[in-house]
């Protein structure tokens, strides 16, 4: 066995693998949050724990809940870049636009 195949088995005896994670979103998630408002991102991120009731989220696993949130707050702020902002989120003035630097993508 290798250090890698070691590693890897580790991981996964410990419970900190994220093969998990996929199944609960597609399984548990989606259909809690299907049709929810993004910009309620309180509201989303107060669902997401609610629906692992197991002490130490062991359940769905933290890389579920935080995935998921994330990418709400990605979407929200995709949306406002192009124009359409969330209620609930703040939008750079009209017609000042993001530069580069304040999307964070500095080059």
């Amino acid at each position: 066995m290798t250090q890698a195949d070691r590693a890897a088995a580790l991981v996964v005896d410990l419970g900190l693998g994220v093969s998990k994670a996929p199944a609960g979103i597609a399984s548990t998630i989606t259909p809690a949050l299907s049709g929810a408002d993004a910009g309620g991102q309180r509201m989303i991120d107060d669902i997401l724990p609610a629906l692992d009731p197991s002490p130490l989220k062991a359940t769905l696993g933290g890389t579920a809940t935080v995935a998921v949130s994330m990418v709400v707050l990605r979407a929200v702020a995709a949306s406002a870049r192009r124009g359409r902002p969330s209620p609930g989120y703040t939008a750079p003035p009209a017609g000042t636009g993001w530069t580069k630097r304040e999307q964070g993508t500095h080059t």
